[in-house]
């Protein structure tokens, strides 16, 4: 059976199933506006189905390609695609909800569809989440067995945030909760002001709580999924992980299986540091960021899938030094100075060191590019002033991508920029700073809209 397309199917029909049964409800209780609420539907309907069909379609473009740049949008793509049809769900209800209020229905019915779309937002985002769970658990491992190892390594990472699950889950309580007060108001409250006005204001009052307690609980599950991924993620580095799991732990179980031994080390240790301190976090996630931007300009120079295996080693170990250079220099709001300055420029020297040393790593492409991803072109960078010819082209990527993740991250010496910015300043330094044939080729990607800017 094609897992995709009974996954489309199922969330198509629970869709249009979402907006009848609500055009429907309206259209009981307003039956001389029934042709306008019909045809409002109609369009929210073809609305839907038109954004859906140009999402679901660059992806199946991304899916066709078949090569490792590709094969890494598409999951990580694929891995976002419940978020983006929920969003396309909630953009196409706002169009409903204005055209209804076009043609001039109640304040009471427009809050009632709201309330009814709230109870299916939660069901629909769960059966979103289902049916794209088989489609992801087929894809990664029909890639991984077709010889995409780097890709499918690399997309581990981007998860949609827990958190974010439980607010999109908690909209139907919420909207549920406002129902019941709605009904104490309609059969009480209009009739008897007086003698029930307090058990209104208690109602609310019990909204409030709710909210209140759902976000607390949300949170507290959250972190605790996030510890268990990080227990995962260091036990993938002692041995082989049962997997016992269900949904998203048993895709992440399966990809931390498959880790060669130097990726299983680097990722165990960046999720081991980020739990120590707001910039030793910082560090993990920008390396993690760098490594995805790397895999793309490596594809796209022509590296081949040992190299752009390595490529991914060295750029989730090329700022790993930062762990052995002082707090009060790394966070340091105004210039450093000189000799701070210099405990800077050791950074790639520790890195080489815990890699060679520490990950026992021998291969040299990844040494050297953690050593002089530093390095600029006319000789000014650290730690051993090399030009053009003599930096290795690996550490040239990393220094590309490095720059540009660091110029859109918020440093506490300076405001992060936007694409735009961080693009214009990587240009200044074209030739000078980075090799202009590579940036030219990052650059590209996002022009061509074919690279995600990851937050």
């Amino acid at each position: 059976m094609d897992v995709y397309a009974h996954a489309k199917r199922t969330i198509m029909i629970g869709v249009v199933c979402c907006y009848t049964f609500i055009a429907c409800v309206l259209a009981c209780i307003n039956i001389s506006k029934f042709f306008y609420i019909a045809s409002v539907w109609f369009i929210t309907i073809i609305l839907f189905l038109g954004l859906f069909f140009k999402k679901e379609q660059e992806l199946q473009s991304l899916k066709n390609k078949e090569n490792d740049s590709h094969i890494y949008q598409y999951v990580y793509s694929l891995r976002r695609f419940p978020t983006k049809i929920i969003h396309i769900v909630f953009f196409c209800f706002m169009c409903f909800f204005v055209l209804l209020f076009f043609i001039q229905l109640r304040s009471m019915h427009l809050l009632l569809s709201a309330c009814l779309y709230g109870m299916f937002h939660s069901i629909l985002f769960y059966v979103i989440n289902r049916s794209l769970l088989k489609v992801i658990e087929y894809d990664v491992d029909y890639f991984f067995h077709l010889g995409y190892r780097s890709a499918i390594i690399a997309s581990d990472f981007p998860h949609t945030s827990t958190f974010k699950r439980f607010i999109h889950y908690g909209v139907g309580g919420v909207s549920l909760s406002i129902m019941y007060v709605l009904t104490i108001h309609r059969m009480f409250i209009q009739n008897n002001p007086n003698e029930h006005v307090v058990f209104f204001i208690i109602s609310i009052a019990f909204l409030a709580f709710f909210l209140i307690f759902y976000l607390a609980v949300s949170y507290a599950v959250s972190e605790h999924i996030k510890t268990t991924i990080y227990t995962l993620r260091e036990r993938a580095m002692r041995e082989e992980i049962p997997n016992v799991y269900t949904d998203e732990f048993s895709i992440l179980t399966h990809t931390l299986n498959i880790y060669n031994d130097p990726t299983k080390k680097a990722l165990r240790l960046l999720a081991k540091i980020e739990n120590k301190s707001a910039e030793h976090k910082y560090i993990a996630d920008h390396s993690r960021r760098v490594a995805y931007y790397c895999l793309q300009i490596g594809q796209l120079v022509g590296l081949q899938d040992r190299q752009l295996n390595s490529l991914y080693q060295a750029a989730l170990l090329h700022d790993i030094g930062k762990i052995g250079i002082p707090d009060y220099i790394l966070l340091k709001k105004g210039a450093l100075s000189k000799d701070e300055f210099s405990f800077i420029q050791q950074y790639p020297n520790i890195s080489h060191f815990l890699a060679e040393t520490v990950f026992q790593i021998e291969d040299k492409d990844i040494l050297t590019a953690i050593l002089f991803h530093k390095e600029c072109l006319d000789g000014t960078g650290y730690p051993n002033q090399l030009i053009d010819k003599h930096i290795p082209i690996m550490a040239k990527i990393i220094s590309i991508a490095d720059a540009f993740d660091a110029l859109m991250s918020t440093r506490p010496y300076r405001r992060k920029k936007s694409r735009d910015e961080a693009i214009h300043i990587l240009k200044s330094g074209s030739g000078i700073k980075w090799d202009e044939h590579i940036l030219n080729k990052f650059i590209n990607l996002f022009t061509k809209k074919e690279i995600n800017i990851i937050n």
